[in-house]
Protein backbone atom coordinates (compact mmCIF):
# COMPACT_ATOMS: atom_id res chain seq x y z
CA UNK A 1 0.00 0.00 0.00
CA UNK A 2 1.77 3.65 -1.07
CA UNK A 3 1.92 6.29 1.58
CA UNK A 4 -1.14 8.14 -0.45
CA UNK A 5 -3.60 4.96 0.05
CA UNK A 6 -2.15 4.47 3.78
CA UNK A 7 -3.08 8.26 4.83
CA UNK A 8 -6.76 7.74 3.23
CA UNK A 9 -7.04 4.28 5.03
CA UNK A 10 -6.33 5.51 8.25
CA UNK A 11 -8.63 8.82 7.68
CA UNK A 12 -11.62 9.79 9.39
CA UNK A 13 -14.61 11.57 8.47
CA UNK A 14 -13.64 11.90 4.75
CA UNK A 15 -10.37 13.12 5.41
CA UNK A 16 -9.94 14.91 8.31
CA UNK A 17 -6.58 13.64 9.15
CA UNK A 18 -5.36 13.02 5.39
CA UNK A 19 -2.97 16.06 5.50
CA UNK A 20 -0.62 15.10 8.88
CA UNK A 21 -1.25 11.32 7.93
CA UNK A 22 0.42 12.58 4.54
CA UNK A 23 3.08 14.88 5.79
CA UNK A 24 3.95 12.23 8.59
CA UNK A 25 4.52 9.58 6.04
CA UNK A 26 6.62 12.63 3.23
CA UNK A 27 8.43 13.38 6.56
CA UNK A 28 9.23 9.41 6.92
CA UNK A 29 10.39 9.67 3.31
CA UNK A 30 13.04 12.23 3.79
CA UNK A 31 14.26 10.18 6.89
CA UNK A 32 17.64 8.16 7.50
CA UNK A 33 17.13 4.19 7.63
CA UNK A 34 19.40 1.28 7.90
CA UNK A 35 19.95 -1.62 5.37
CA UNK A 36 21.02 -4.95 5.67
CA UNK A 37 24.57 -3.92 5.40
CA UNK A 38 24.19 -1.32 8.22
CA UNK A 39 24.68 1.47 5.83
CA UNK A 40 22.54 4.41 6.32
CA UNK A 41 20.74 6.25 3.78
CA UNK A 42 17.42 8.13 2.82
CA UNK A 43 14.31 5.90 2.84
CA UNK A 44 13.61 7.98 -0.31
CA UNK A 45 17.22 7.78 -2.05
CA UNK A 46 19.36 10.15 -2.13
CA UNK A 47 19.00 11.01 -5.64
CA UNK A 48 15.81 11.83 -5.41
CA UNK A 49 16.28 13.74 -2.74
CA UNK A 50 19.32 15.56 -4.08
CA UNK A 51 17.41 16.40 -7.47
CA UNK A 52 13.79 17.14 -5.20
CA UNK A 53 16.44 19.56 -3.27
CA UNK A 54 17.76 20.85 -6.70
CA UNK A 55 14.01 21.55 -8.41
CA UNK A 56 13.08 25.10 -9.15
CA UNK A 57 9.49 24.95 -7.46
CA UNK A 58 7.99 26.85 -10.61
CA UNK A 59 9.46 24.30 -12.86
CA UNK A 60 9.47 21.17 -11.37
CA UNK A 61 10.98 17.77 -12.63
CA UNK A 62 9.45 14.63 -13.33
CA UNK A 63 10.51 13.04 -9.63
CA UNK A 64 8.07 15.50 -8.18
CA UNK A 65 5.20 13.70 -10.46
CA UNK A 66 6.11 10.62 -9.28
CA UNK A 67 6.70 11.21 -5.58
CA UNK A 68 3.30 13.31 -5.66
CA UNK A 69 1.64 10.33 -7.00
CA UNK A 70 2.68 8.16 -4.79
CA UNK A 71 2.82 9.77 -1.72
CA UNK A 72 0.08 12.32 -1.60
CA UNK A 73 -3.87 11.17 -2.59
CA UNK A 74 -5.76 12.96 -4.70
CA UNK A 75 -8.23 15.01 -2.57
CA UNK A 76 -4.81 17.01 -1.45
CA UNK A 77 -4.00 17.73 -4.78
CA UNK A 78 -7.05 18.55 -6.75
CA UNK A 79 -5.61 22.66 -7.93
CA UNK A 80 -2.95 24.07 -9.40
CA UNK A 81 -1.95 25.81 -6.44
CA UNK A 82 -1.96 22.65 -4.48
CA UNK A 83 -0.01 21.26 -6.65
CA UNK A 84 2.72 24.35 -6.11
CA UNK A 85 2.43 24.25 -2.81
CA UNK A 86 3.25 20.42 -2.67
CA UNK A 87 6.45 21.51 -4.50
CA UNK A 88 6.84 24.08 -2.12
CA UNK A 89 6.79 21.11 0.77
CA UNK A 90 9.12 18.63 -1.10
CA UNK A 91 11.85 21.03 -2.27
CA UNK A 92 12.14 22.49 1.52
CA UNK A 93 12.00 18.69 2.89
CA UNK A 94 14.63 17.85 0.68
CA UNK A 95 17.10 20.78 1.53
CA UNK A 96 16.65 20.11 5.23
CA UNK A 97 16.95 16.18 4.71
CA UNK A 98 18.19 14.60 6.53
CA UNK A 99 16.02 14.58 9.60
CA UNK A 100 14.10 17.93 8.72
CA UNK A 101 11.10 17.55 11.07
CA UNK A 102 10.31 17.86 14.86
CA UNK A 103 6.82 17.75 16.18
CA UNK A 104 6.53 20.65 18.06
CA UNK A 105 8.33 23.04 16.94
CA UNK A 106 6.79 25.71 15.29
CA UNK A 107 8.15 27.40 12.73
CA UNK A 108 8.56 30.86 13.94
CA UNK A 109 9.91 29.71 17.25
CA UNK A 110 12.78 28.20 15.67
CA UNK A 111 13.48 30.89 13.38
CA UNK A 112 14.02 33.36 16.40
CA UNK A 113 15.88 30.53 18.14
CA UNK A 114 19.04 30.09 15.58
CA UNK A 115 18.63 33.76 14.88
CA UNK A 116 16.96 34.25 12.01
CA UNK A 117 16.73 38.33 11.31
CA UNK A 118 13.07 40.20 11.32
CA UNK A 119 14.20 41.60 7.81
CA UNK A 120 14.09 38.07 6.30
CA UNK A 121 10.73 37.01 8.62
CA UNK A 122 9.47 40.07 7.27
CA UNK A 123 10.27 39.04 3.73
CA UNK A 124 8.40 35.16 4.14
CA UNK A 125 5.73 36.53 6.23
CA UNK A 126 4.74 39.19 3.32
CA UNK A 127 5.39 36.80 0.44
CA UNK A 128 2.25 36.85 -1.73
CA UNK A 129 2.93 34.82 -5.12
CA UNK A 130 4.02 32.00 -5.72
CA UNK A 131 7.18 32.70 -6.53
CA UNK A 132 7.82 34.85 -3.89
CA UNK A 133 6.30 31.91 -1.29
CA UNK A 134 8.85 29.61 -3.23
CA UNK A 135 12.04 31.16 -2.59
CA UNK A 136 11.01 32.69 0.99
CA UNK A 137 10.71 29.03 2.58
CA UNK A 138 13.97 27.71 0.24
CA UNK A 139 15.81 30.80 2.53
CA UNK A 140 14.33 30.11 5.20
CA UNK A 141 14.69 25.89 5.11
CA UNK A 142 18.76 26.55 3.78
CA UNK A 143 19.01 28.46 7.13
CA UNK A 144 17.55 26.02 9.11
CA UNK A 145 19.60 23.29 7.33
CA UNK A 146 23.12 25.35 7.83
CA UNK A 147 22.29 26.06 11.74
CA UNK A 148 21.25 22.08 12.15
CA UNK A 149 17.99 22.26 12.78
CA UNK A 150 14.93 21.17 12.30
CA UNK A 151 10.85 22.18 12.09
CA UNK A 152 7.57 20.23 12.79
CA UNK A 153 6.09 20.28 9.05
CA UNK A 154 3.30 19.97 9.42
CA UNK A 155 2.65 23.35 10.67
CA UNK A 156 5.07 24.66 8.27
CA UNK A 157 3.21 22.90 5.21
CA UNK A 158 0.20 24.24 6.62
CA UNK A 159 2.08 27.48 6.35
CA UNK A 160 2.72 27.36 3.21
CA UNK A 161 -0.84 25.73 1.55
CA UNK A 162 -2.65 28.95 3.69
CA UNK A 163 -0.15 31.60 2.41
CA UNK A 164 -1.51 30.04 -1.61
CA UNK A 165 -5.16 30.26 -0.20
CA UNK A 166 -5.57 26.64 -0.38
CA UNK A 167 -7.09 24.76 2.02
CA UNK A 168 -6.96 20.80 2.57
CA UNK A 169 -9.11 18.14 4.14
CA UNK A 170 -7.67 17.70 7.77
CA UNK A 171 -5.45 20.99 8.00
CA UNK A 172 -5.69 23.55 10.08
CA UNK A 173 -4.88 27.10 8.65
CA UNK A 174 -1.81 28.80 9.82
CA UNK A 175 -1.27 32.30 8.65
CA UNK A 176 1.10 34.74 9.00
CA UNK A 177 0.07 35.95 12.76
CA UNK A 178 0.46 33.10 13.90
CA UNK A 179 4.42 32.76 12.89
CA UNK A 180 5.26 36.12 13.71
CA UNK A 181 3.46 35.70 17.17
CA UNK A 182 5.65 32.30 17.71
CA UNK A 183 8.65 34.29 16.72
CA UNK A 184 8.39 37.28 18.79
CA UNK A 185 7.04 35.23 21.60
CA UNK A 186 10.28 33.24 21.63
CA UNK A 187 12.44 36.96 21.55
CA UNK A 188 10.68 38.33 24.45
CA UNK A 189 11.27 34.98 26.42
CA UNK A 190 15.04 34.11 25.26
CA UNK A 191 15.37 38.16 26.00
CA UNK A 192 14.20 37.79 30.10
CA UNK A 193 16.85 36.76 32.23
CA UNK A 194 16.40 33.75 34.34
CA UNK A 195 15.20 33.20 37.06
CA UNK A 196 17.42 31.93 39.94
Amino acid sequence: MSEAQEAVATSEGGGTKAFPAVIAGLVRQFEMAGDAGGRASLRIGTGVAARLRRMDPQAPETVFWSVLADAVPPELKTTTLAEAGWMIVLNGMATMSPDPHVGGIQLGRILAETGYSEMRLTRLLRAGSREDLAREIGVACRWLRAKGRAVDWIGLAAFVFTQLGVRLPGMRQVGPDAVARGYFDTIAMLAKPAKR
